[in-house]
C-alpha cells in the first residue's frame, strides 16, 4: 500500500488494522519461544515442628549470649556511660533545642 492509500484510510480502520498486526506479532513470538511461559511452582510443606526447633535453638543461643555479657557488666570488665548526644545539624542537645 502506498502512503496515499493508507491516508485515504478511515483514522478507526488504520488503528485496528495496525492492533491486529501488533498482536498477531505478539503471538507469533510467544508461540515461536523455545520457553514455556509459566515456569513449574514447586511448594514446599512448612514443618511447624522443625520450625519450633529452630526457634528454641536460636532463643538459647540468645540467652547464653545475654548471660555472657550479664556475667562481665557484673564483674566490672566493662563499664557503660549513658551521655546525650549532640547533634549540630538539627541543632539538638539532648532534649534542649538551640
Amino acid at each position: 500500500m502506498s502512503m496515499r492509500s493508507l491516508r485515504s484510510l478511515p483514522p478507526g480502520r488504520l488503528l485496528v488494522g495496525i492492533v491486529i498486526g501488533l498482536v498477531l506479532g505478539l503471538l507469533s513470538a510467544l508461540w515461536l519461544a523455545d520457553r514455556p511461559l509459566l515456569e513449574q511452582a514447586h511448594a514446599q510443606v512448612p514443618d511447624a515442628g522443625a520450625q519450633r526447633i529452630q526457634m528454641w535453638k536460636e532463643l538459647s543461643e540468645l540467652n547464653h549470649k545475654m548471660d555472657e555479657i550479664i556475667k562481665l557488666l557484673k564483674s566490672g570488665q566493662i563499664k557503660v556511660v549513658c551521655v546525650q548526644a549532640d547533634d549540630t545539624e538539627t541543632g539538638v542537645i539532648g532534649n534542649e533545642i538551640r
